[in-house]
């Protein structure tokens, strides 16, 4: 508890006349995907004058309840929250930042239709919960796999065998889940014949390429292994590079989150494709926070609105992305462009990717 003060208190008086706004990631530094979210919304934060600070749910539940607690309780509250709620635990992390009176914005959809349908929607039954910025995780699991499914029929036009599918499962949250019923919903509309085996790899390549010999041992040949993230992707890819015969470079891969070592794997061949765009999602949640705080209609009420959707990255158009596979300073950026604050010709947000990239390159 005192470490959170201490914290705290050492980031809030920095600019005291700056608002003041905790991001809790949900996984641990460390992590390829969630470490550049936070790197963009750090700049962000520069940017548009304002003090972000960023504590860690540590991919455990409980763990990012008892952070949330510990935020609520401290004597020096944030102005603003960001997180990404955890199934079993949103609603009483939900209760505790509603009732301590902190306003707060919520990332990507991650939970269960009982529990989403008794949070509803937000500035409803909980007024402080300001908005979510979140896209579909259905259409870009099934996206990923109808483009995985499309190179490998361009690439075995003779092959007339039932097809081997792994299909890779991050957690046994809604974020993965969605995911999975995106797959599975190509594999049932393409016309290839597969046989499909979905495994929870818990986000890990090393436990994604544990399931993969395991699942190879009992094939004659992987054909397709289609991933809920770069990291579990890029372990099939390893297996590859081992010379391991069930899974060699006539396997279509593919994964999302657009990583860097994930586009640098499409630049070089490897890695068939990768969907992408969120790493700019807790970015996106500040400039809204941002233009809400400065009397812009940031948050209309109950909305239901999609914020973004994400893109597909092959080799096809990899060199257009490639400047984010690189080490990238982000305050390059002016995150001002892309406010209703800075831009009173601006009617409503254009989160694109496309725009964060030139910006990288001018």
């Amino acid at each position: 508890m005192r470490k959170i003060l201490f914290f705290l208190f050492l980031l809030f008086s920095t600019n005291s006349l700056a608002l003041n706004i905790v991001f809790v990631t949900p996984s641990f530094p460390g992590n390829p995907f969630w470490d550049r979210v936070s790197a963009v919304a750090l700049a962000c934060a520069d940017n548009l004058n304002l003090n972000l600070s960023i504590v860690y749910g540590k991919n455990n539940r409980i763990q990012q309840y008892e952070t949330v607690k510990k935020i609520t309780l401290s004597q020096l509250k944030p102005d603003y929250v960001i997180f990404s709620p955890y199934g079993g635990t949103a609603i009483g992390e939900f209760t505790l930042l509603n009732d301590a009176k902190i306003p707060f914005v919520t990332l990507e959809r991650t939970l269960g239709k009982n529990e989403a349908e008794q949070i509803g929607l937000p500035q409803t039954k909980y007024g402080n919960w300001l908005g979510e910025i979140y896209h579909d995780n259905k259409s870009a699991g099934k996206l990923l796999a109808d483009e995985l499914f499309s190179q490998f029929q361009l690439a075995n036009k003779t092959f007339n065998k039932e097809i081997n599918i792994v299909g890779l499962a991050g957690s046994h949250s809604e974020e993965s889940n969605n995911r999975v019923i995106g797959l599975k919903e190509s594999a049932v509309n393409t016309h290839l014949k597969n046989n499909l085996y979905v495994k929870n790899a818990n986000w890990e390549r090393e436990e994604g390429k544990r399931i993969i010999f395991e699942v190879a041992e009992q094939v004659d040949e992987l054909n397709v292994v289609w991933s809920a993230s770069d990291e579990m992707a890029l372990g099939a890819i390893d297996i590859i590079n081992s010379g391991y015969k069930k899974v060699s470079n006539r396997t279509i891969v593919g994964g999302i989150d657009w990583t860097k070592e994930g586009i640098k794997s499409i630049s070089r061949g490897e890695l068939n494709a990768s969907v992408g765009g969120h790493f700019m999602m807790a970015a996106w949640s500040i400039i809204k926070i941002y233009d809400h705080h400065n009397g812009k209609n940031a948050f209309p009420n109950n909305t239901d609105g999609q914020a973004y959707n994400l893109t597909l990255i092959t080799a096809d158009n990899v060199n257009e992305y490639l400047p984010l596979a690189k080490v990238v300073d982000w305050h390059q950026l002016n995150f001002k462009d892309f406010t209703l604050t800075h831009n009173d010709n601006l009617r409503q947000y254009d989160f694109n990717v496309k725009k964060v990239i030139a910006d990288l390159t001018d």
